[in-house]
C-alpha cells in the first residue's frame, strides 16, 4: 500500500507522474525531446491562468500533453485545500461508522477528491465513502482513474473502504439547469443511474473546485450559474455541504457577492454560509508545500520567479472559497 498519510508530495508526485507517462520521472525525463514537450505544455497551461477583463481561463484541456502538464504542475496542489475544508467543517457534523457519499462537479482529474478520501479515511469516523464525478471533458477519465486507483492504494483498508466511483462525463453545467429535477444517466455497464435521486437522498458533500474561473464574468453567464446553482441546492438533502473554491477571477467574486450572509440568495435557497473567504484587499490565502522532485527541478522547473517562462516549481495556492449548507 502506498502510504501518503504523512502527505509526503515528493512520494505522490512521483507516483503521479508515474502513472501519467509510464515511467518514472527519473527515466522519461532522461530523454531531452521528452522533457522539451513536457516544458512547452507546461508553459502553455500556466500562461492561461492569466485574468484579463471578463475573459474565462481558458487552458486548452482537450490537448492531451495538457492535461498531462496538470497532473505535475498543479494536481498535487490542489489536494489539501478541500482536505483542510473536510476536517474542520464537515468532520464535526457527521457521527461515526457510515459511508459518506461525495460527489464533485467539472473536478476535471479530480485532486479534491483525493484530499476529501484522504481525511474521511483519516478520521475513522467513517467505513467507506461512496464517489460521483461529473465534467464535461471526457477526455479527463484517464486522470480521474488515477486518482480513483491512487485512493484505494492509499487508503483501502479492512476499515475503511472507496467503495465506488460513478463517471459521467459529458456533463454540461451551462445546459442541464432545467433537467436536473430529473437527470439520470447510462453507465458503461448499461445500467441507468438515478442521478436526482443520489443528490435528493445520499450525497452528503458536493464539490466544486476551479469551474467558476473558467466561465466569462458577464451579467448573463453568471446568472445562468446561479440558475443552475438554485435547481442543485432544491435538491440537496439537508445537512449537505456545497464547497465552491476557485481562483482570482472577476466571474468568481460575481458569483460569490451572492453567498455573502446578508444576502437574501441564501436565504431563499434554504442555504447558509458556514465558512467562506473572498478578499477584496489582494491578499493572499495560502497552501504551501515543500519541494516537488529534484529531478523536475532540473529537467522540467527550470526557471525563477518572475522571468515569464512560466517553468517554476509551484509553491504557493491563492484560492477563494465558501462553504454552504442545506438548511
Amino acid at each position: 500500500m502506498v502510504n501518503f498519510n504523512t502527505f509526503n508530495i515528493k512520494e505522490l508526485v512521483e507516483y503521479v507522474f508515474k502513472e501519467t507517462y509510464g515511467q518514472s520521472a527519473e527515466k522519461f525525463l532522461s530523454n531531452e525531446e521528452k522533457c522539451k514537450i513536457i516544458q512547452k505544455a507546461v508553459q502553455n497551461l500556466r500562461w492561461s491562468y492569466k485574468p484579463s477583463g471578463n475573459d474565462e481561463c481558458d487552458t486548452g484541456y482537450d490537448e492531451e500533453e495538457i492535461r498531462k502538464a496538470y497532473m505535475i504542475a498543479y494536481y498535487p496542489y490542489y489536494i489539501e485545500t478541500t482536505r483542510n475544508f473536510i476536517q474542520k467543517e464537515f468532520l464535526p457534523l457527521i457521527s461515526n461508522s457510515q459511508t459518506i457519499y461525495v460527489d464533485c462537479f467539472a473536478g476535471g482529474p479530480c485532486p479534491e477528491i483525493y484530499g476529501t478520501i484522504k481525511s474521511l479515511a483519516e478520521s475513522g469516523k467513517c467505513n467507506g465513502a461512496d464517489v460521483a464525478t461529473y465534467d464535461l471533458e471526457n477526455k479527463w477519465l484517464p486522470y480521474q482513474k488515477i486518482t480513483c486507483k491512487l485512493c484505494k492504494d492509499s487508503f483501502n483498508t479492512d476499515n475503511f473502504k472507496l467503495k465506488s466511483w460513478l463517471f459521467v462525463n459529458n456533463f454540461n453545467i451551462a445546459e442541464t439547469g432545467d433537467s436536473l429535477k430529473n437527470y439520470s444517466r447510462y453507465t458503461k455497464k448499461n445500467k441507468k443511474a438515478n442521478l436526482t435521486a443520489r443528490w435528493n437522498n445520499q450525497t452528503d458533500i458536493f464539490i466544486m473546485q476551479n469551474y467558476l474561473s473558467h466561465i466569462k464574468d458577464t451579467p448573463q453567464t453568471v446568472s445562468n450559474f446561479l440558475d443552475w446553482f438554485k435547481n442543485m441546492a432544491a435538491m440537496m438533502k439537508r445537512g449537505a455541504l456545497f464547497i465552491i473554491n476557485d481562483l482570482n477571477y472577476g466571474s468568481t467574486k460575481s458569483v460569490f457577492e451572492n453567498f455573502d450572509a446578508d444576502n437574501k440568495f441564501l436565504k431563499e435557497n434554504n442555504l447558509k454560509q458556514i465558512a467562506g473567504w473572498l478578499p477584496s484587499n489582494g491578499d493572499t490565502k495560502c497552501i504551501t508545500h515543500g519541494n516537488t522532485l529534484d529531478i523536475l527541478k532540473e529537467k522540467i522547473f527550470i526557471g525563477q520567479y518572475g522571468d515569464g517562462s512560466g517553468l517554476i516549481p509551484k509553491k504557493y495556492t491563492r484560492y477563494y472559497y465558501t462553504i454552504l449548507q442545506k438548511i
